[in-house]
């Protein structure tokens, strides 16, 4: 379909550069006066044409513009879900350190594996008591 329409412009244009060189200053001797009186006779249907197919690749214009917007659009998603904050946090060792009086504590690390500045606000954690076996 796109061949279709940029024949149909070319063709356009062909023409019209005809028409201009038709009616130029310059005197043809080669212009028969038939093409003169076509020209003459038909001008308002070669200007409804012209805007016909101007109103047309200006339709496919738009849809190709719709189309790259939401191409960018889908891009510029996968590239925030891509180049995101990656955040991992895990114990440092030994791990669980018993305090005194039956308290423990436990030292964190963070580290960011993403592309992007990551801040962490906050952390919770919940201790779960597991038989020995």
């Amino acid at each position: 379909m796109r061949w279709i329409l940029a024949i149909v412009v070319i063709g356009a244009l062909l023409a019209g550069w005809f028409i201009a060189w038709q009616y130029s200053a310059i005197p043809n001797p080669y212009t028969p006066p038939a093409v003169l009186d076509f020209i003459d006779k038909h001008n308002g249907a070669m200007t409804a044409l012209f805007t016909l197919v101007l109103a047309v690749s200006t339709i496919f214009l738009w849809t190709s513009t719709r189309q790259a917007a939401t191409a960018a659009n889908a891009a510029a998603q996968h590239t925030r879900t891509i180049e995101r904050a990656y955040v991992k946090l895990s114990h440092a060792a030994p791990g669980l350190r018993t305090e005194n009086q039956g308290q423990f504590s436990v030292q964190i690390s963070v580290k960011n594996f993403g592309a992007t500045p990551a801040s962490i606000t906050d952390i919770l954690m919940q201790p779960v008591v597991l038989p020995n076996n």
